[in-house]
């Protein structure tokens, strides 16, 4: 996956959370919000740019499945 790409799609997925979060809301009747510091897209854009597509997106999997 390009470099581009890759910013391109973590960019939209950032740009979307007020969405997100008012759909978890109307659905399940609570807001999902990050408790990680840096937020879980931010850490696998990190991991991903760190040690390579696959196994960043390996890492950032198991912290997202920790909000969970």
């Amino acid at each position: 996956m390009s470099k581009i790409f890759r910013k391109f799609l973590f960019k939209t997925y950032q740009s979307l959370g007020t969405f997100k979060h008012q759909i978890f809301y109307s659905i399940f009747g609570f807001s999902s919000k990050c408790k990680h510091t840096p937020t879980c897209s931010r850490y696998t854009q990190a991991q991903i740019e760190r040690h390579g597509t696959i196994v960043g997106s390996i890492k950032g999997l198991l912290r997202l499945v920790t909000c969970w």
